[in-house]
């Protein structure tokens, strides 16, 4: 079972995809959106998902911190293209 969810996550998932990775996403020119990676697991169907938390700031220094987030791993890594450093 292991081996298989293993499978599932790497058809979708980056290799080096895992728990602490942080990703962002500009939206507009005035936010930008950082996620970071709580866990990677599939759902009880088996499609693989990312479960991390978000942050939202604003160009003007201020963030507002959002709670845990779940997308499934292809579209986690569709719209969260760039990696934080």
């Amino acid at each position: 079972m292991l081996h298989r969810l293993r499978r599932l996550i790497s058809r979708s998932a980056p290799d080096d995809m895992k728990p602490g990775d942080r990703y962002y996403r500009n939206i507009g020119h005035r936010f930008q959106e950082t996620a970071t990676i709580l866990d990677l697991r599939p759902d009880l169907l088996g499609i693989p998902h990312v479960h991390f938390s978000l942050a939202v700031e604003r160009s003007d220094a201020n963030t507002l911190a959002e709670g845990p987030r779940t997308l499934a791993v292809s579209r986690f890594v569709g719209e969260f293209r760039k990696r934080v450093g």
